[in-house]
């Protein structure tokens, strides 16, 4: 076989590799697709707390979205068979935004049941997947600390749309959250990478909300069993 029959043989295999992962590459973003469609769902019923009546059907609206969150699960399994979980690292970057997405709204919906912050690990429970690469496909920590700080965004939204609605005694509560919070990350020994510049907007949704609370105070809506809850 001459030098060129060679080449083309060489390349045409090269080629088919190329055809093979473009084809991985798209039965992924065929799922992924419709994970986004979950989160989308996930994210509009969860935004009906802004709306009128909201904050009267919070328990309603959190056991909607838990139910659509556990849904999740299934299509996050058809992902997993998408590839080999030895490529996990070479594909991850497909999904990865979708995932932030999601941690957040598992995070997001934890807070407004009962104000508690969830952990890594119950976050992955939630999804049915785990927290070690070790097992291949994973819940990575950047992408659920990505999902703390989108958190900490809704909520100072949150706190404003509390005050119209007459609940003054939640954004309290929601700075006190989002002060050990940020207590947390300044632990962390953060690079200067998108993960640590996100972090630096939670300095500012901290902000709005300790204004809100200040303008409480001064205006006399401060509950009187404010400061009892705070030390609790």
């Amino acid at each position: 076989m001459s030098s060129g029959e060679n080449i083309t043989k060489a390349f045409l295999e090269f080629q088919d590799g190329f055809n093979y992962e473009s084809e991985i590459k798209e039965s992924i973003k065929l799922v992924v697709r419709e994970l986004e469609e979950q989160a989308r769902n996930i994210l509009n019923t969860v935004q009906a707390i802004h709306h009128k009546d909201g904050f009267n059907n919070v328990r309603q609206i959190c056991e909607n979205c838990s139910s659509k969150l556990r849904e999740v699960q299934t299509t996050l399994k058809a992902l997993e068979s998408k590839f080999s979980l030895i490529c996990y690292y070479k594909y991850n970057d497909l999904w990865r935004m979708t995932m932030q997405k999601l941690c957040f709204l598992a995070c997001y919906i934890a807070f407004l049941t009962d104000q508690s912050f969830l952990p890594h690990h119950k976050c992955a429970e939630i999804f049915a997947i785990s927290t070690s690469s070790e097992s291949g496909f994973h819940l990575e920590l950047e992408d659920y600390l990505i999902g703390q700080l989108m958190l900490a965004s809704e909520l100072s939204r949150l706190s404003t749309n509390a005050v119209t609605a007459g609940m003054y005694d939640l954004p309290i509560r929601i700075a006190r959250f989002m002060a050990e919070l940020d207590s947390g990350f300044r632990l962390l020994n953060l690079k200067n990478d998108w993960l640590r510049k996100r972090y630096d907007g939670l300095k500012y949704d901290l902000k709005k909300v300790e204004e809100i609370v200040y303008d409480l105070s001064i205006r006399g809506l401060r509950p009187l069993d404010a400061d009892k809850e705070l030390s609790s």
